[in-house]
């Protein structure tokens, strides 16, 4: 049954992939290619080069970030070995929907360290993950109070006791629930997957760390994402946006919730799609932003991915 169920979620995955991607072809057709070309001929050669270097601190951020995580775990890897496996995990991450692929990190760790579970060794991804979700909802709160102003009935408080919560779960789930909760879970749970379920959950809050250990990798999650999202900015301004820079930034964060639900690979088509519909009251043109996405996807992902498709060939 499982192995049924596991070829069944790997086709929807695959399915829901094509979504976002069929939202991108979309986009491209209708905006007409001759008019994204030249878009992409207005981006300066310096802006270029700026760029590819925002986007080289931003690996090395990331990984410190992830190190730092790993070694409040007691798992002490080398940075370099630590970034190797971060752009390996960068390259499944890429090629998969929802940047799943990118727990392939966890195997990489399991096999340096010698651990005994894979759960062990992702719990510093989910970490990383939820740190990102945490600083994502917090950079977009200004960009979804401006949308609720301007274009909906939505009272402000709800929006903001919604982010609150969003912020206030995801740390309730760097914590072990307590035993009355934990019951519950179990009760709930097949009687064929308890003992599963409780071994996974033992793993997986076994090397999680105390919350205020992870101040300083919070800090430097806080720190990528400004990174990433003035690299794009700077790009922006090359290809001739005129949005303003605090503006940009949670409109790209409202994207990128958008594009992280896993109907795409690499949030392709949902974020393009959000990006037309926010820019449009600072006159973007929707060939600036396919132009944009195109050169940051480039930059970004596909060389980065190149690398480390290399380094997991490579013994």
């Amino acid at each position: 049954g499982g192995i049924i169920s596991n070829s069944i979620w790997s086709e929807l995955t695959k399915l829901f992939s094509l979504i976002g991607l069929s939202i991108f072809i979309y986009l491209i057709y209708k905006i007409g290619l001759q008019r994204i070309l030249e878009s992409l001929a207005r981006i300066q050669l310096t802006t270029l080069v700026i760029v590819t270097l925002m986007l080289g601190l931003y690996f090395v951020f990331t990984t410190l970030k992830w190190n730092a995580i790993l070694r409040i775990q007691g798992v002490n890897i080398k940075f370099i070995d630590a970034l190797r496996i971060y752009l390996i995990g960068n390259f499944y991450g890429f090629i998969t929907p929802g940047t799943i692929g990118s727990l392939i990190r966890a195997k990489y760790i399991k096999d340096l360290t010698n651990s005994d579970s894979v759960v062990k060794c992702s719990t510093s991804i989910v970490i990383e993950r939820i740190l990102d979700f945490m600083v994502i909802i917090f950079l977009s709160l200004h960009g979804a109070l401006l949308i609720a102003k301007e274009f909906t009935n939505i009272p402000m408080k709800l929006i903001v006791i919604l982010a609150l919560l969003f912020i206030i779960l995801d740390m309730l789930i760097l914590k072990k629930p307590n035993k009355k909760i934990r019951e519950i879970l179990y009760n709930l749970t097949p009687s064929k997957f308890k003992l599963k379920l409780k071994e996974i959950f033992n793993n997986f809050y076994e090397t999680m760390p105390k919350r205020r250990k992870l101040i300083y990798p919070l800090i430097l999650t806080i720190i990528t994402w400004i990174l990433l999202y003035t690299e794009l900015f700077i790009l922006s301004r090359g290809l001739g946006m005129q949005v303003p820079y605090l503006n940009f930034i949670t409109f790209t964060s409202i994207a990128t919730v958008i594009s992280l639900i896993p109907v795409t690979i690499s949030g392709l088509g949902t974020r393009e799609a959000t990006w037309i519909i926010l820019f449009k009251q600072y006159h973007v043109l929707p060939e600036q932003i396919i132009a944009m996405t195109l050169i940051n996807l480039f930059i970004g992902s596909v060389i980065p991915s190149i690398i480390g498709f290399g380094l997991s060939i490579k013994k």
